[in-house]
């Protein structure tokens, strides 16, 4: 199976807009590629703790057949100083064809303004799975 004959299409996420309520888009997950929903791009407010949380929707089955629905998974953040976090993720969802991964950022991230890169892997005990790094921003505070 290949990336151009998935059997599970993206889920749409009929949220409003940030102008209409402030509701923040599930964020796909295509071919390992992490499609950040347009205009949020800006993760969180530097200095800002478990203020914010991000959803992630990865198919349950990758590209090669593999199942990841009993896999663990971390993400894994570098700022703008080039420190590397850590960030197990336990809340965990098991859908029809997804796995939703919730996020709550807290002020390991939020610590450094500028772009942060970040990547999801999961993992059990001979396999590794990763996405392509994506970046983001953490918005400077006054």
């Amino acid at each position: 199976m290949n990336c151009n004959n998935n059997t599970a299409p993206l889920i749409s996420t009929n949220t409003e807009n940030c102008n209409l309520g402030c509701n923040i888009k599930d964020i796909n997950i295509v071919c390992r590629e992490i499609i950040i929903p347009s205009g949020q791009e800006i993760l969180a407010i530097q200095g800002e703790n478990n203020s914010n949380t991000r959803n992630f929707l990865i198919p349950k089955i990758t590209e090669d057949g593999e199942d990841l629905s009993s896999k663990n998974f971390n993400i894994y953040a570098k700022n703008s100083n080039n420190v590397l976090i850590t960030i197990p993720i336990e809340n965990i969802e098991n859908l029809d064809n997804y796995i939703k991964l919730t996020w709550k950022i807290d002020n390991s991230i939020t610590e450094t303004s500028g772009s942060i890169t970040i990547q999801i892997e999961a993992t059990s005990d001979n396999y590794i799975w990763k996405t392509y790094p994506a970046s983001f921003i953490i918005a400077n505070s006054l």
